[in-house]
């Protein structure tokens, strides 16, 4: 069984949780990606419940091209954000609606690319079955 999944905003890193006045907080920008996330998940899964056996899952971010790079093609970023930052906000968002729980992944394949002159923004989520 092959699922494919596409978000279709820029892709966000997962940032850190805060510590302010004693109390403990999701920066606004993390948890509205999250929302973005799930509910793009939510809208294109179609099976009616999560998987709940090992997975493969491949991920590719495409961002915004950057001025600098002249190819009409996609291009590596090999620039910031980290690639596992990122994917560990898709990963979590994924929780419930995708799968049951990210610890059944078993194989992660991530990719991230500055976007070709005719494509978005966008983030590819593919899963397999093992």
């Amino acid at each position: 069984m092959n699922t494919i999944i596409y978000i279709y905003s820029d892709p966000i890193a997962l940032a850190r949780t805060k510590f302010a006045n004693g109390t403990v907080y999701n920066p606004r920008k993390t948890v509205l990606a999250k929302r973005v996330a799930s509910l793009y998940m939510k809208n294109q899964f179609k099976r009616k419940k999560p998987y709940s056996k090992p997975l493969k899952v491949e991920i590719e971010f495409v961002f915004k091209r950057t001025k600098s790079v002249k190819k009409e093609e996609r291009a590596f970023k090999p620039v910031k954000p980290d690639i596992d930052n990122l994917a560990k906000l898709y990963l979590d968002s994924g929780n419930g609606i995708l799968w049951t729980d990210d610890n059944i992944i078993c194989e992660l394949n991530l990719r991230k690319f500055m976007c070709a002159i005719d494509e978005k923004p966008h983030v590819k989520i593919s899963i397999e079955t093992l």
